[in-house]
């Protein structure tokens, strides 16, 4: 028997325990009768909940100091799960929260925005590791860029290129310098902000685009549907299923903390624009998002704008810096990364369902810009199967 201790109230957690079933029905641990699993809330630790039962291992999803060392205490194996405990020694399989700011960054650079802005949390709430570990992914790679960053929230250290601002919400984004990106340190913050936005009038997101954290189901619907950076919970308890059957077994892992970067970023309407102030190019833009992947060329867009080939791409790329040609590839590109990270569909599907003449089209194109095959990005990406327990001790990367 093995125990998962979370909340599955949480959505995160309620994620972890998927991908631990799917590995332990992968592995056919069940049917051979290794394995049965129960979840205990981290709340009945205090009243050793262990006793009793031949728990053989633990996978572990709290992050509260005093709860972890309750099963630290109890000697059995375990794997902690989602974020890195200080002074604890067991195995951790985190999210490389660095790398989520990182990629929020990058997202918004890749829409041409030049004024950023990034909330950590609302006083009085408090920030902790994970808010910080963001914060400064993004501050980083926008202060690389020449670019400053409007944080608001609390911060133990503030990164170089970032200002502090100290007004209440509805102040500082009405303050803040537009059009501009706003990366918030998850979704219940994201849709917060979101909903400050519209009560003070702004336009979401030709004034201010907002990008959340969690991709939580809770906040995809409405008007403005929230994107969101997606992270890899499934994929993690998975992994951590396949770590401790080694962990049970003796063998210890290749290294005490293995970082798992951001699966991507689902954009919906909250994001869902670019920072460019020519009608003409967002209406290329908008073609281009809608019709890429069924398979468009140049030709398609100008039957719908009326200008010619010439002074369109002119002024796209003025906008830009990249030509049609190349944002209808980018828009393909992002979507196979996709789906070879999130579905088992087929490359040859992939190539179809992404406008490309055929797999050997999408393969030239993926290995000119990733250098690798999609094959290969998809082994880098997939979920942890019983044969493929030596990879837990690698930090994989994903572009989602």
């Amino acid at each position: 028997m093995i125990a998962l201790i979370a909340n599955t109230d949480d959505f995160y957690a309620r994620q972890i325990h998927r991908g631990l079933i799917d590995y332990i029905v992968a592995s056919d641990c069940a049917k051979r009768g290794r394995w049965r699993l129960v979840v205990i809330s981290p709340e009945l630790l205090f009243d050793r909940p262990f006793e009793g039962l031949d728990i053989q291992g633990l996978v572990v999803a709290t992050t509260r100091g005093e709860q972890i060392q309750m099963v630290m205490d109890s000697g059995i194996p375990a794997i902690i799960v989602p974020s890195i405990a200080a002074g604890v020694s067991s195995p951790t399989i985190a999210i490389d929260d660095r790398a989520v700011g990182e990629a929020a960054a990058n997202y918004f650079l890749g829409r041409n925005y030049h004024h950023f802005a990034y909330a950590s949390a609302i006083p009085p709430e408090g920030s902790d590791m994970v808010e910080e570990q963001r914060g400064h992914g993004f501050a980083a790679v926008l202060h690389a860029a020449g670019r400053e960053v409007s944080w608001y929230g609390p911060s133990a250290r503030l990164p170089a290129g970032a200002t502090l601002a100290r007004e209440d919400p509805g102040t500082w984004l009405g303050g803040l310098p537009k059009p501009v990106a706003l990366f918030a340190y998850n979704d219940i913050l994201a849709n917060r902000l979101l909903s400050t936005a519209v009560a003070i009038g702004l336009s979401v997101p030709m004034q201010i685009a907002i990008l959340g954290v969690d991709n939580d189901g809770a906040f995809h619907q409405g008007s403005t549907g929230l994107s969101s950076m997606e992270l890899p919970f499934e994929r993690m308890g998975s992994l951590a299923g396949a770590c401790l059957v080694e962990l049970i077994h003796g063998i210890a892992p290749d290294r005490p903390v293995t970082l798992l970067p951001p699966s991507g970023v689902i954009t919906r309407t909250s994001s869902d624009a670019q920072a460019v102030d020519d009608a003409d190019v967002i209406d290329a833009l908008r073609y281009i998002r809608e019709h890429a992947n069924e398979g468009m060329d140049v030709s398609q867009i100008l039957r719908s704008i009326p200008l010619t080939r010439r002074t369109l791409e002119r002024r796209f790329r003025r906008s830009l810096g990249i030509s049609l040609k190349d944002e209808i590839q980018r828009v393909r590109m992002e979507r196979a990364k996709y789906l070879l990270a999130h579905t088992r569909l087929s490359i040859r599907e992939i190539a179809t369902a992404t406008g490309f003449a055929n797999p050997n089209r999408l393969l030239a194109a993926f290995k000119a810009e990733t250098g690798r095959s999609p094959a290969a990005y998809r082994d880098a990406c997939i979920k942890p199967m019983p044969d493929g327990h030596g990879r837990r001790g690698t930090s994989e990367a994903s572009d989602g």
